[in-house]
């Protein structure tokens, strides 16, 4: 039951390029290599040592400030739990991450719509144990809300990448880290065992590509599933049949590839398409859904 209480690196010129003597050059590309090597371009930082916790970061300044004009900002920073993860020097990092605004609006749009769900899926949320999948979940910014929100839950978050820095997840037991290839033929029966006879809800955002209709694939093979939300990010390259067709009927290539997500979805499922204008974000389409119980369609 839900607790009541309520950015880049600049590449080199050409005439930097030239200055740069050979051995560099050649310890640059193999750091370009291990970076396309560990998938995701994730690049392990180490958790800094004995950081000072009065020094300033990215969540004091957004403090410091007023966000009237972003909703979900603001909701964040009146979370009871700010304060308590504020001296938890294992949040150091991830309250000092570059994008930490994008993350809050994208993290509180993911817990309204939890919210929404649940109360959709019924009373079925009051007799089972909730399970929630963040899928391709990076730092895990929806995990760490939720996971406060929820405390009863049991959140796994999945990512690829095996090289991040969570330290934060020392300080979230109900909270796991599960390094997992979502594309993987046995990935549907690790997520059944872990739901069967629960509540599992499964969570993307900004999905990339193929990666969202893998996502719905394993919502609609998985029975206790009951649940998804999904924010589809852009169209693959590879897609051109999906974006020719936008093109032919002089659409909007992401709002095109969000309705067939939606579409996908087939029967069986209450669905809801929406825009949130609250995430920053143009890619702000969410994709809702439950399973209809027995007899209930």
């Amino acid at each position: 039951m839900e607790n009541k209480s309520e950015k880049e690196d600049i590449p080199p010129s050409d005439e930097t390029k030239i200055a740069v003597p050979h051995d560099h050059r050649k310890a640059i590309a193999q750091r370009k290599r291990k970076k396309k090597k560990n998938g995701h371009g994730c690049v392990l930082t180490p958790a800094k040592e004995n950081p000072n916790l009065l020094a300033k970061r990215r969540l004091d300044f957004l403090i410091q400030n007023n966000y009237q004009d972003l909703p979900y900002v603001e909701k964040w920073l009146k979370q009871d739990f700010l304060p308590q993860i504020r001296a938890d020097i294992n949040f150091y990092s991830i309250l000092n991450h570059k994008q930490l605004k994008k993350e809050m609006t994208e993290s509180y749009s993911i817990y309204r719509q939890v919210k929404k769900l649940i109360k959709q899926i019924g009373d079925q949320t009051s007799k089972k144990e909730i399970v929630l999948f963040d899928v391709c979940s990076g730092k895990g910014f929806s995990s760490i809300l939720l996971s406060f929100r929820f405390p009863n839950a049991r959140i796994h978050m999945i990512d690829s990448c095996k090289v991040m820095n969570v330290s934060h997840l020392k300080s979230m037991p109900n909270v796991t880290l599960d390094i997992a290839d979502i594309f993987a033929p046995s990935f549907e029966g690790w997520v059944k065992e872990r739901c069967e006879g629960k509540l599992g809800i499964f969570l993307g955002t900004h999905l990339c590509g193929n990666l969202s209709e893998r996502f719905i694939t394993v919502f609609r093979s998985v029975p206790d599933l009951r649940g998804m939300i999904l924010a589809p990010c852009c169209l693959s390259g590879k897609m051109n049949g999906l974006v020719d067709g936008a093109r032919r009927l002089k659409v909007d290539p992401y709002k095109y590839w969000c309705l067939y997500l939606h579409l996908m979805l087939g029967s069986g499922v209450r669905k809801d398409l929406s825009h949130d204008d609250n995430i920053l974000s143009d890619k702000n389409c969410v994709i809702l859904a439950s399973k209809y119980n027995d007899g209930e369609e």
